[in-house]
């Protein structure tokens, strides 16, 4: 092999080495980015894709119990709890006052049947109303009334709360 040859050998060899260099940093920066270490796991919770290491382990999860009636199979889960969703009561030590709104004396007759509506029931809400140094809860009450011949109809004050009062500069002043 003459000088030249080697010399192109071992330019080749030096541009491959400084190729494989680059493609393994572009490597290492798309996992750093885009790889499975941007989204952590945690080792506490079973993974859903491990099956062949559960059936490994010789601690098997507790089965529901099944029994069969017939044709029917029913199976018992342990029952659980769950967290309350909505949201949290307003302070009962802040003023209140109260605003009902109910049907007139006219609207109280069942539309079928023409007896007369009975109180079934109450509908409550509560809004909280902010005045600059002043806070004030406003309970709206709305009866409910219901046939007692048919146990169909409910009736009720069609009132609308609005989420957000009409508090402008102009009603201030």
């Amino acid at each position: 092999m003459s000088a030249k040859e080697r010399k192109w050998q071992d330019e080749k060899q030096a541009l491959q080495n400084y190729t494989d260099l680059l493609l393994e940093q572009v490597r290492l920066l798309r996992a750093k980015r885009f790889g499975s270490s941007s989204e952590k796991t945690r080792f506490e919770h079973p993974s859903l894709f491990d099956e062949a290491e559960q059936e490994a382990s010789n601690t098997p999860d507790p089965d529901p119990v099944v029994e069969e009636q017939g044709e029917e199979t029913i199976v018992e889960v342990p029952a659980h709890t769950r967290r309350k969703v909505g949201r949290k009561p307003i302070p009962a030590n802040l003023p209140s006052e109260e605003v009902v709104h109910d049907l007139p004396e006219d609207k109280k007759v069942c539309g079928l049947y023409g007896h007369a509506l009975v109180e079934i029931g109450l509908e409550i809400s509560e809004q909280l109303d902010i005045i600059p140094a002043q806070v004030k809860v406003i309970r709206h009450i709305r009866i409910q009334y219901g046939c007692p011949h048919c146990h169909q109809a409910l009736y009720k004050h069609q009132y609308r709360a609005s989420r957000f009062p009409n508090r402008g500069l102009r009603q201030a002043f």
